[in-house]
């Protein structure tokens, strides 16, 4: 359940990188961390009139300002979204590649502004609403999770699903001695593993990709199920961490779904 948020002020900018237990501050150095700073890089001049409100220096003459119901104006929208498509590119690029969910944190009106800039593939629909340089790291995550949630649990459901078409049918695998080499050579497209539990032993990737299992733990050994995963992570796979209950087999504390 990798996720991502993104809280945004015109004051600061954090980027943050959780899972269901865990969160931390990523800083990606091409970002702009403030408003202030992305329009300076553009036009420091422009910094001083959106700030102060002093008249553009060519012809003596503000720009219109015309408020709608409680959103921004059209002179803060355009330097907003000058702002924010800075951020994004910053965010974009520092991502490549990436899919998981993006959660934006900011005050609401900043929402459509922000998708209008945005490229990021997969930008969750809802938001934290409110002024993100009030919350703390651990309040963004806790917020954020509650929207990020369904989100996994349907995708977890999508998943067991195809797995179900699949069993039996040469695609899918619940024995280690299969799984872990294929996991390692980049084959597995989506693993299933169950919390709370170990399989002790040893991977050689030989020519046979030689899976050693042991009944309990002796000296050099790795838990096989975290090798599994950790090789499903590195090429671009899927894991769900599941209670055992919920793994979508009745005999093995994992599953697979492979991609050939």
């Amino acid at each position: 359940g990798q996720f991502y948020v993104l809280a945004i002020s015109q004051n600061d900018v954090r980027l943050l990188q959780g899972t269901r237990f865990s969160v931390g501050e990523l800083e990606p150095a091409g970002m702009p961390r403030s408003l202030k700073e992305a329009l300076w890089v553009d036009d420091p001049e422009r910094v001083l009139q959106y700030h102060s409100g002093m008249p553009a220096s060519g012809g003596g003459r503000r720009d219109a300002v015309f408020h709608g119901h409680g959103g921004a104006s059209d002179v803060e929208k355009t330097n907003l979204l000058r702002y924010f498509r800075r951020v994004d590119e910053g965010l974009v690029e520092f991502l490549h590649g990436e899919h998981a969910p993006l959660v934006l944190a900011g005050v609401e009106h900043y929402f459509p502004i922000y998708r209008e800039a945005s490229r990021y593939p997969n930008l969750v629909e809802r938001g934290v609403k409110g002024s993100p340089d009030e919350l703390t790291t651990a309040q963004l995550h806790d917020r954020a999770w509650a929207l990020v949630e369904p989100i996994f649990r349907a995708e977890q459901a999508k998943a067991a699903g195809r797995y179900a078409e699949r069993a039996g049918k040469g695609g899918t695998s619940e024995t280690l001695a299969e799984i872990v080499p294929a996991a390692h050579h980049g084959r597995v497209d989506t693993l299933f593993v169950a919390l709370g539990e170990q399989r002790w032993g040893a991977y050689i990737p030989d020519g046979a990709g030689s899976v050693i299992l042991h009944d309990a733990y002796e000296q050099g050994d790795r838990d096989l199920l975290d090798v599994a995963a950790a090789a499903t992570l590195h090429s671009g796979g899927r894991v769900y961490a599941l209670p055992r209950e919920q793994v979508p087999t009745t005999d093995s504390a994992l599953a697979a779904i492979f991609r050939y």
